[in-house]
């Protein structure tokens, strides 16, 4: 099962001499690679884990726009909404402006409204606070 693939995610560990981040046995390429194949499963699943995982808040970011983006599954979208909050949760911070209009965006649409207030709760609260 594709899902195999994102097992063991939650430790994150440094590879090598080239300090290569890996969650779990997976390296941010492949990670990556799985999020982009859209199996939902595998996908949502290996979001998560660089959402929680990955200490570099800007490319964090990046992952999570280019799963708001057209053409990926609701699934996916969905879970992107929601770890805009858990970015902001975990890095303190929101850096890039467009993720804020993707907020913007998904609010008129009502499958999407109650994540994204969610999520703008969380920015509220932890923009001011810091991470969690």
């Amino acid at each position: 099962m594709l899902a195999d693939e994102v097992r063991g995610c939650s430790a994150l560990a440094m590879a090598g001499g080239d300090n290569e981040i890996l969650m779990g046995d997976k390296s941010r390429a492949e990670l990556l690679g799985i999020v982009r194949r859209g199996e939902v499963v595998s996908a949502t699943d290996a979001l998560l884990c660089i959402v929680l995982n990955e200490p570099d808040n800007r490319w964090v970011e990046q992952v999570v726009l280019e799963c708001l983006e057209a053409g990926k599954t609701e699934a996916v979208r969905q879970l992107a909404v929601t770890c805009v909050g858990h970015i902001v949760r975990l890095h303190g911070e929101l850096v890039d402006s467009r993720l804020r209009r993707k907020l913007d965006e998904y609010a008129k649409d009502p499958i999407y409204a109650g994540l994204v207030e969610a999520a703008r709760d969380d920015i509220e609260v932890y923009e001011r606070r810091g991470p969690f």
